[in-house]
């Protein structure tokens, strides 16, 4: 999909993003964007920080399964990182989730089974980087979150460095 707009740059070298663009991207007040030239072009992408940090997000993920014996996803903000999927995109309830800053469970219906995912975000220098989703189809043990959540809390501290 392509969508563009005139703009002029104002004498600080900065321009707007149109409304429906950061509509459409999800851009908002205080996101990071990557700026890069090519040849005659200017590209503007939204930046993750979780994404840029594959590898620790593959071992966030890894131990965390090898852990605790459950699925679990990485996301950044707004889509799920780790494993690569073919829809990673969350729902606007999942984005509200992570963006409350508080573990949160989630529970669904799906084929006569009951889906349980919890929601850890993981915040770093006090951004929310994304977070990891346990799937399971119990609630999880206080000890299983609690194993979860000292290992997020042990990326968080690698990644305020």
């Amino acid at each position: 999909m392509k969508i563009g707009a005139l703009r002029r740059i104002d004498n600080l070298g900065r321009i707007v993003i149109p409304k429906s663009i950061r509509k459409i991207l999800k851009i908002k007040s205080g996101d990071n964007l990557q700026v890069f030239a090519e040849e005659e072009k200017i590209i503007i992408k939204k930046y993750s920080e979780l994404e840029k940090l594959k590898n620790i997000s593959n071992i966030l993920k890894n131990t965390l399964e090898e852990l605790i014996k459950k699925e679990v996803y990485i996301t950044d903000r707004e889509k799920i990182i780790i494993p690569s999927i073919k829809n990673p995109n969350l729902k606007e309830e999942i984005i509200e989730m992570i963006e409350s800053r508080k573990t949160t469970i989630k529970k669904e219906e799906k084929k006569n089974k009951e889906n349980i995912t919890t929601i850890i975000p993981i915040i770093v220098n006090g951004d929310i980087y994304g977070s990891a989703m346990i799937i399971s189809n119990k609630l999880l043990t206080e000890e299983i979150l609690s194993t979860a959540k000292t290992v997020i809390k042990l990326i968080e501290k690698i990644l305020e460095d």
